[in-house]
C-alpha cells in the first residue's frame, strides 16, 4: 500500500507506532519486533519519496520508540494526547515533556 499511495500522489506516510508488532507474544518481543517492522516499513516509505511520519500514543513511553528515532528515518512524530476512540478526554498535558524531549 506505501506504492500506491505513492504513486496517487501522496508526499507523506505516518504509521501507528503501537500497531506494529502486536502479534508478537512477549514484551520484549514485541518491542524488538516493533522497531524491526518500523524500520523496514520507514526504509520503504524513504525509497517512495515520501517523508515519514510515526503516531506515538498519549500512553507509550519514548524509551519504547528511541531506538527507532534514532535510526534518523523519521522526518516527523505525532504525539496523541488522548487516547484514541475515547470521546470527551481532556488533554493530558504530560505529553507536552515527550514533545520537547523528542525536539
Amino acid at each position: 500500500y506505501v506504492e500506491s499511495l505513492s504513486s496517487a500522489g501522496a508526499d507523506r506516510f505516518s504509521f501507528q507506532w503501537e500497531l506494529l508488532g502486536a502479534r508478537t507474544r512477549g514484551k520484549k518481543a514485541a518491542d524488538e519486533s516493533r522497531v524491526d517492522a518500523a524500520l523496514v516499513l520507514a526504509k520503504k516509505v524513504l525509497s517512495c519519496g515520501m517523508k515519514c511520519g510515526v503516531t506515538i500514543g498519549r500512553s507509550t513511553p519514548l524509551e519504547e520508540v528511541a531506538a527507532f528515532l534514532d535510526a534518523g528515518l523519521v522526518d516527523y512524530v505525532n504525539c496523541l494526547a488522548v487516547e484514541p476512540g475515547l470521546g470527551g478526554q481532556q488533554m493530558d498535558p504530560a505529553v507536552l515533556d515527550k514533545v520537547r524531549h523528542i525536539r
